[in-house]
């Protein structure tokens, strides 16, 4: 809101003055005859009257035409990141290995269903390059002796002898 003055009509807060003006002005000078003290009894209501009477007290209460609205802002386009751009990705958060380039790094989880009795489900986060993703290399160096190793021990100790053995076995690949 701005702090403009309002805008009155011409002489509106005054009109109540104007009102006991022609009011007091009409009995005093009537056809009906009023006596020495009622006149006095005038002068002094005329006196009270303008004593009390402030004029900012009556004047009418502002209703000024509010400010239009702000226009909303346009929205921008965001630039979204590419996953190729990210080196390392979040646990949580899912990508297309396809979309990656080869040496980006990537957390790889696997869930393992319990196929033995005695076993829990459990899940694993490796951390590997895209390229093991891409071309499955994982899958095939899980065998029977590393899975009863991992599924019977503590959950992070089993995620750091899983680590390691894919390392190692990839490393041999490369070599």
């Amino acid at each position: 809101m701005s702090n403009e003055e309002s805008v009155w009509i011409p002489n509106s807060h005054s009109f109540s003055k104007n009102v006991i003006d022609d009011t007091i002005a009409q009995l005093r000078g009537g056809s009906q005859a009023i006596s020495a003290a009622e006149k006095l009894g005038l002068s002094k209501l005329k006196k009270l009257w303008v004593a009390n009477y402030k004029p900012k007290d009556r004047q009418p209460l502002s209703n000024p035409v509010p400010l239009p609205p702000k226009p909303k802002r346009k929205p921008r386009p965001r630039k979204r990141a590419t996953a190729a751009s990210k080196k390392v990705l979040k646990d949580d958060e899912y990508v297309d290995a396809t979309t990656l380039e080869d040496n980006c790094d990537v957390v790889y989880g696997i869930n393992i269903p319990p196929l033995r009795p005695n076993w829990q489900c459990r899940s694993f986060k490796l951390k590997v390059k895209a390229h093991v993703c891409k071309n499955n290399l994982v899958e095939p160096l899980i065998n029977w002796q590393l899975l009863d190793t991992i599924m019977e021990v503590p959950l992070d100790e089993g995620t750091s002898i899983f680590q390691k053995h894919v390392d190692e076995m990839l490393e041999k690949d490369l070599h």
